[in-house]
């Protein structure tokens, strides 16, 4: 369920209004069966409608509690009994349609159109330090000794933790940020992920219903973006150090002291383990698993899931001595080559 601190679901509605709203139309179930929500399988219970579409998705498929899920043929075979299937030939579009109609309006434009005399429900702690230029929305909480610097804008229903600090010109949604947090100026955070599903006529957007949980103790530099989920958390944890100039995407988790050097770049739904290191300009790539206490040498680019404790180089990243023996090997097939001209 979307967190309703960031997210008005309009819902329920009758299984009849969302098959429309898809446009499904061959279905031979109870159209006045009613749906409350949109969930993925993983997160998912009764009264939710969830997507399977891939086979990555077969063991959450099996474990599911979602009451209906939109299918393609390929997978019924899957599904427990207890499900009730929207069978279609685009399962994730039809989700996102229904996510779109669950929720037709997931940006916080509140800081717009909003004055200060309008805010409501604020819980921040007499010992805050707050620039006079600083936007805060509705129902934010700041815990004890945090400094909010010029120019920043804290949306709705954030949550921030003691001892924190947040520097100039900097964007916070959708977020919820333990203690003992710095976050350095330009910073972006719980903006919408890049979801959506590519379309020859019009390109379908996803609705972006997650968050950012930030643990404790977190480093944060200047002009780093981290997306907020897609319906699972994307989560910073406890101990992480983020450089400056550093992308984390949608559904991302870092585990505990985290160290990512300046530019690199995390795809969707990736998952790092403990005191995972990636030195500048490192390319994770999308929905995939590292293991803890893997080390990145710069412009390593990753493509495969990673086991714990190694260190890699390389585009694809290789163990590192593999890695200097290709880069070996190269230089000398040039010195051959260069002889022979």
């Amino acid at each position: 369920m979307a967190d309703p601190r960031f997210f008005k679901n309009v819902g329920p509605f009758s299984l009849n209004e969302i098959l429309s709203h898809c446009n499904i139309y061959n279905n031979e179930l109870d159209g006045d069966l009613i749906i409350d929500d949109v969930s993925y399988l993983g997160a998912s219970s009764k009264g939710k409608i969830s997507f399977m579409d891939d086979s990555s998705l077969i063991n959450d498929l099996k474990k599911t509690k979602t009451e209906f899920c939109f299918i393609s043929n390929e997978y019924i075979t899957y599904a427990p009994k207890s499900i009730s299937l929207v069978i279609c030939d685009q399962p994730r579009s039809a989700y996102a349609l229904a996510a779109q109609k669950f929720y037709p309006d997931v940006s916080d434009v509140s800081m717009i159109y909003k004055n200060s005399s309008s805010k409501k429900n604020l819980d921040i702690h007499n010992t805050c330090k707050i620039s006079d230029s600083t936007y805060i929305s509705e129902g934010v909480k700041i815990g004890k000794n945090s400094i909010i610097g010029p120019n920043t804008v804290i949306g709705k229903g954030v949550i921030i933790g003691n001892n924190c600090s947040i520097h100039s010109n900097t964007t916070i949604t959708h977020c919820l940020i333990g203690n003992n947090v710095e976050i350095l100026p330009g910073t972006r955070i719980g903006q919408d992920g890049f979801g959506f599903i590519p379309n020859k006529e019009k390109h379908i957007k996803i609705p972006q219903l997650g968050r950012v949980l930030i643990g404790d103790n977190v480093n944060i530099g200047s002009n780093c973006t981290i997306d907020r989920g897609a319906g699972p958390d994307t989560v910073i944890g406890n101990g992480c150090f983020l450089d400056n100039l550093v992308h984390i995407a949608h559904n991302v988790i870092l585990g505990s002291g985290c160290i990512i050097a300046g530019q690199v770049g995390i795809a969707g739904s990736t998952i790092l383990g403990d005191y995972v290191m990636i030195a500048g300009q490192g390319g994770i790539s999308g929905h995939l698993k590292i293991g803890s206490g893997t080390k990145f040498a710069v412009k390593s680019g990753v493509i495969n899931d990673i086991p714990p404790g190694g260190t890699y180089g390389g585009f694809p990243a290789v163990p590192i001595r593999d890695w200097h023996r290709q880069t070996l090997t190269i230089k000398n097939i040039s010195k051959i080559n260069r002889g022979k001209k």
